[in-house]
């Protein structure tokens, strides 16, 4: 019986199965023992929708946040623009790891409308690039134009809800203009403001705090307004590896033709991404504990079993019962635990995670709230997305975790002396 057989593996099963049958005396031993399946079984779910939900957001901020705004930036110290713009495209175009690149100017502004003013950034592209991917969020008015001259402005949809704007209303705002820098003292001097006037010919519908900030329009309309006399001030870059932007966008800077300035999306978006991970983090490390401690639940269990169970195992012990064989059968009684609270909260988070966001709208419906507002984050639904590798990760921890919590009760039935519980 001390060597592993399939045999000896059947008849452990057999025994620990045995030992796991309710009795008048082990009613607390059961109690614990089902605490501990209780505690493994949430902690699985909880880890696993979590982690889905977590996945869900980062889904989503690529998907949203990441597809609007650039992923890299150049723009121009001179306020006239890129000198070396058409030469600057050309180069970066050609780049393998570019996905695509726009020139582009961009100013602040503030929008008027009556008495009322609103702070948001005004963002002038060609219009034919309509690859552009703002462009996928843009719903555009079947409006005609007032005049030729009059330009088309997109604004985000939290400003047209604000300020109850109309398709094809008028639209002002205020710009600052830039000179160039002074003779005298190295400084930069600014013009009084110049006005921006054009229709409302759609709207940007990015979600969130975007949709409160964004203002788009014609690229020679706004480069006419700001006096950019280059083309553009800058390109826009989209990477297809969208986390090595920051790499990315500081080699094109230094090897670009002319001074620019250089961004990329960490800088200005990066706290949304870090925010997610950070939770994600702690996620891990806050459940991970939960099932430590349901995990070791069965320490306990299994120890007190082992001491209601003294005098079996002194009989299995004359009867020439290994000590490996007796480890081999506590070992499997508290893994049999474990496996009903790894299967059935694997299972209760992998449903929940694929219908959380069903599961959430149907109580929305029921109590009329909403969990996230769209005004506030940049979704207003709860996203999962369900990765594989988090469920065998979970899986294997809480497998783990349990196995080591049966190592001590299975080697003191191991050391057991069988002499003293003879009688």
């Amino acid at each position: 019986m001390s060597h592993p057989s399939a045999s000896s593996w059947s008849l452990a099963w057999q025994i620990a199965r045995r030992f796991r049958q309710k009795k008048h005396d082990q009613r607390f031993v059961s109690f614990i023992s089902a605490a501990s399946i209780v505690g493994i079984s949430l902690g699985c779910a909880v880890l696993i929708l979590l982690l889905s939900v977590m996945n869900g957001f980062e889904r989503e901020l690529e998907g949203r946040i990441l597809s609007v705004i650039p992923h890299g930036e150049i723009f121009a110290v001179d306020p006239a623009g890129l000198h070396s713009l058409n030469e600057g495209l050309n180069t970066i175009a050609q780049q393998p790891f570019v996905k695509s690149v726009y020139p582009y100017s961009q100013q602040s502004a503030l929008l008027q409308v009556k008495d009322a003013l609103h702070g948001l950034s005004i963002t002038g592209l060609d219009v034919n690039h309509v690859t552009h991917p703002l462009w996928d969020f843009v719903e555009l008015y079947n409006v005609a134009p007032p005049s030729p001259e009059s330009p088309e402005i997109y604004l985000g949809k939290g400003v047209i809800d604000k300020f109850s704007l109309l398709p094809g209303q008028a639209v002002s705002m205020l710009l600052p203009v830039q000179e160039n820098h002074s003779a005298n003292n190295g400084g930069l001097n600014f013009k009084s403001p110049t006005r921006l006037t054009g229709y409302l010919a759609g709207e940007i519908n990015v979600g969130g705090e975007p949709d409160l900030l964004l203002g788009l329009t014609r690229l020679d309309a706004l480069n006419n307004v700001i006096g950019v006399t280059k083309g553009a001030k800058g390109l826009q870059i989209y990477y297809n590896d969208v986390f090595a932007a920051s790499n990315f966008t500081y080699q094109i800077g230094y090897e670009y033709p002319e001074a620019v300035y250089i961004s990329d999306w960490t800088r200005t978006h990066g706290h949304l991404y870090q925010d997610i991970q950070l939770v994600k983090i702690i996620v891990y490390i806050v459940l991970i504990l939960v099932i430590a401690v349901a995990s070791f639940n069965i320490l306990s269990s299994l120890t007190m079993a082992v001491k209601n169970k003294q005098s079996q195992i002194a009989i299995l012990k004359t009867m020439g019962a290994s000590p490996l064989f007796l480890s081999r059968i506590f070992m499997l009684q508290g893994l049999f635990n474990a496996g009903i609270g790894i299967i059935s909260g694997t299972s209760l988070g992998i449903i929940f995670s694929v219908y959380l966001a069903q599961i959430i709208r149907f109580f929305e419906g029921l109590l009329g709230v909403a969990m996230l507002s769209g005004d506030i984050y940049f979704i207003d639904f709860l996203p999962t997305e369900l990765h594989l590798i988090d469920v065998l990760l979970t899986v294997f921890i809480a497998l783990g975790l349990s196995m080591i919590a049966t190592v001590y009760p299975a080697k003191k039935a191991a050391n057991l002396v069988a002499a003293e519980f003879l009688h």
